[in-house]
């Protein structure tokens, strides 16, 4: 089993997000998740109590940083007293009774005024737990307490628990670890490396704060004010070989991140494809209808017998699809499993596991766990997998311990593989899950099914799977499961362009529902894609920053907006990085969205509604027809690289880069300014070290004033032999002043801004200068100095004014 272990990270007054990080679908933690009846649920308004409890090596991860190296998690509710409000939970099963819970120990109170059904009626006393047996030592930069069972605590429901454990912490960068482990016994504990000397600089601290009152506690504060961010004072600490519990009271009620729960360009796959030719017309429709594409994916249809490692010696490739990495076993000790009359595999036999005696004993937890509602009575941890008391690694660890590392090791393995290969960096998609998985593959959120519900589930998981530390995430565009329908693709279509891994995969016997099906999704789909397309250059960024420093692509709002409480509720609007937010259409026969735009911030249009105007703050109905892209809103201060789009990503990337500037209040009230970022690299070079990785680096700054307007480009990194598209197109949002851009220069030369194809709108304040290789981003400069003049004054400005014209001069 493993010890119990966490980092921890969070920001006081701001939500708490519990990042579930233990698989990526249900077939990997199957068993392991312990769930309860009616009353012990939910976590309602006013939670302040949180209780882990952990079976079976898996992971947990608290707001990106938190890691557990086991999991089962149930949920207490409401209140600073033991009666009825900070009980934790001695009995989660369901049928408790005075009797049962009496006979482990416990104190049994009914509370028939709770309304909500989750306060739980037998629970731990609150001298539950360890005495502390030692000062604090410190040594290497560790500080470890010895602790001792209790003698007055009740014994653990689950197990034995330790006698003496070992409390210990350090700092690690920003963040806290800290590790809970039994006292001179050697424990499992997952083959994941942990960066214990990470480049991440903070002024803020956070403190542990030990205490030794008639059971030992911890909390942890943060220095600088006081807040209190994790506090075990509410007890209930247990220590046995399969069972592991440690409780808190929560900072907030605000909680995000518990993950799934239920069952960079555009990718085409449906399982199911009759034939080559059939998988050629999917393509041929969606490229007949301008529809940017650059892979096509084939499901185990093209397999000899579904046979993992088929392959074409003359076929190349630069990426893996890993589809059920997790160790899935279909009809584990069943007689007669749904496949075994299948004429392609007759009559294979299923895997019986031992269920009785000392060899079925890993099979049967101390507790049912959620198999047994999961998969019907009567059922273990083998089902639907291999037998707990099977050997890995060698034969040196049981099933028992390394289930849920299964998807991780495949994904590194192949990831490897991949490099070693081809020579070059290459994309590997999992679905599997578990901490660090982000550093060799991305994720699919799983076979989720054609229904409205499915849409938005979407939208909630690739937001959790980033706090998670994997941006590659996405799901299968218009469902797997069942019969899509137009309304419902369409929407999914231009929801989906906006997430990392972007997928249309359907499954066998289901109708084809690539976008050219419907004429409306192919012109839905074609717009979205173009979008796409073009905000590459920023997305990549995104994906490379979230590389080198850590971090999210896809985030909730309140990650940018955390002091806007009106953001906490946003489920299905999300950001792109800190610039762009993100309104889906997520019900059906909608022709419009109600969305948020959050205060503190200046936003602009960035779709076919107003494009460029300036947006007002709070709630209104957006529209959004279905010939229009869905609503997407950029946020002033913000320069967006941007490129002309094209049909594929290496077309694209031959193309001219174009530049988004986001004006917003500056110095004074006559100033505005905009800054923003660039990335690029070769996209193929492997990158073992960013300190020697050959890229470019751009910085962008703009301000203009009544007087002038100035573009700062400087190169901050420049790549050795990479040469950069030009800078042929710069579209500013909030340009109040009249330009005169026969006034420009670069680097103090005069620079020729063709007018004909540029414009200005002194109605909207958009700005566009469009001009064939307008600046060379090649220059021998390590900076790139852009300006013009402005009329802010006199008979032209105010002409303008009166008249809205468009006028360049």
């Amino acid at each position: 089993m493993s010890d119990d272990e966490f980092f921890l990270v969070v920001d006081d007054n701001r939500p708490l997000l519990l990042d579930y990080t233990a698989s990526s679908r249900t077939k990997c933690y199957q068993g392991k998740k312990k769930f309860h009846d009616k009353k012990k649920s939910n976590i309602n308004e006013g939670a302040n109590v949180f209780t882990l409890s952990f079976l079976v090596v898996m992971g947990l991860t608290i707001l990106g940083i938190l890691v557990f190296s086991a999991i089962s998690i149930f949920y207490l509710i409401n209140g600073q007293t033991v009666d009825p409000s900070s009980r934790v939970d001695c009995y989660p099963d369901p049928g408790a009774s005075q009797t049962i819970c009496q006979n482990r120990g416990c104190t049994w109170t009914p509370d028939n005024n709770d309304q909500t059904h989750t306060v739980p009626w037998c629970y731990f006393p609150t001298n539950t737990g360890y005495v502390q047996s030692s000062m604090p030592s410190t040594n290497g930069g560790v500080t470890t307490i010895k602790l001792q069972k209790s003698t007055q605590s009740p014994g653990n429901p689950f197990g034995s628990d330790f006698e003496n454990l070992n409390f210990q912490y350090q700092e690690i960068g920003a963040g806290l670890r800290v590790t809970i482990s039994p006292d001179g016994i050697s424990r499992y504990r997952p083959l994941v490396d942990i960066n214990t000397t990470p480049n991440l600089v903070s002024s803020e601290k956070l403190q542990v704060n030990p205490q030794n009152n008639s059971i030992f506690s911890f909390k942890i504060t943060r220095q600088s004010t006081g807040a209190s961010v994790w506090d075990t004072n509410i007890g209930g600490l247990l220590f046995a070989d399969k069972y592991i519990q440690i409780a808190t009271y929560l900072p907030t009620d605000k909680i995000y991140g518990f993950g799934e729960q239920v069952h960079l360009t555009l990718k085409l796959c449906r399982y199911g494809y009759a034939s080559l030719a059939d998988m050629q017309a999917a393509m041929n429709r969606t490229i007949s209808n301008g529809i940017p594409i650059d892979v096509a994916y084939a499901d185990i249809d093209y397999m000899q017998r579904y046979k993992d490692f088929t392959y074409d010696s003359n076929l190349q490739f630069d990426g893996m699809w890993i589809d059920m990495n997790e160790p899935s076993n279909f009809g584990t000790n069943q007689d007669n499993p749904w496949y075994y009359n299948d004429p392609d595999h007759p009559k294979d036999e299923p895997l019986k596991c031992p269920t009785t005696g000392n060899d079925g004993a890993l099979d049967v937890p101390p507790y049912q766990t959620t198999n047994v509602y999961q998969w019907g009575n009567g059922n273990y941890l083998c089902t639907n997998t291999l037998c707990m008391l099977a050997v890995t690694n060698n034969g040196t660890n049981n099933f028992y311990d390394t289930k849920c590392l299964y998807g991780w090791s495949e994904a590194r393995a192949t990831y490897n593989a991949l490099r070693n290969a081809t020579g070059k960096r290459g994309a590997v998609i999992g679905r599997s899950t578990f901490p660090s998985s982000g550093r060799y593959s991305g994720h699919w959120l799983g076979d989720n099914t054609a229904r409205w519900d499915d849409l938005r589930t979407s939208i909630i998981g690739a937001q959790e799977f980033n706090l998670f530390g994997i941006p590659y995430v996405g799901s299968d565009v218009c469902g797997f499961i069942g019969t899509s329908n137009e309304e419902l693709c369409l929407r999914w279509q231009q929801m989906g362009a906006f997430h990392s891994f972007f997928r249309n995969h359907n499954t066998k016997g289901a109708p084809p529902q690539d976008p050219g099906m419907w004429p409306s999704v192919a012109a839905a789909a074609r717009k979205s894609n173009l979008w796409r397309y073009r905000h590459l250059p920023y997305l990549f960024s995104l994906h490379f920053l979230a590389s080198l420093n850590g971090g999210t692509v896809i985030r909730p709002v309140f990650f940018e907006f955390w002091q806007d409480t009106d953001t906490y509720g946003l489920s299905y609007e999300f950001m792109w990085g800190p610039a762009i937010l993100v309104m889906p259409v997520t019900n059906q026969g909608d022709t419009s969205v109600n969305g948020y735009l959050p205060i503190g911030a200046k936003w602009y249009s960035l779709y076919d509604y107003f494009y460029g105007t300036s947006m007002s703050n709070g709630r209104f109905d957006y529209p959004a027809p279905t010939e229009y892209l869905i609503p997407v809103f950029v946020r002033a201060g913000y320069i967006i690289p941007r490129q002309k789009p094209d049909v594929t990503t290496v077309a694209t990337r031959l193309n001219e880069f174009q530049l988004l500037v986001a004006l917003a209040n500056g110095s004074d009230s006559n100033t505005f300014v905009s800054s923003g970022e660039l990335y690029w690299d070769d996209g193929d070079t492997i990158v073992d070290d960013f300190s020697t990785h050959n890229y470019h680096h751009i910085l962008y700054s703009f301000t203009v004033n009544k007087a002038s307007a100035t573009l700062n480009i400087t190169k901050a990194k420049t790549a050795t032999g990479l040469s950069l598209p030009s800078l042929d197109n710069i579209e500013i949002f909030g340009y109040p002043y009249q330009p005169n851009l026969k006034t420009a220069t670069l680097n103090g030369n005069p620079l020729t801004i063709n007018t004909a194809t540029s414009s200005y709108s002194a109605f909207t304040q958009v700005l566009n200068i469009t001009t064939s290789n307008l600046i060379d981003l090649n220059m021998n400069s390590q900076t790139l100095l852009v300006t013009w003049q402005n009329l802010a004054t006199g008979r032209y400005w105010k002409k303008l004014q009166e008249e809205g014209g468009n006028e360049i001069y």
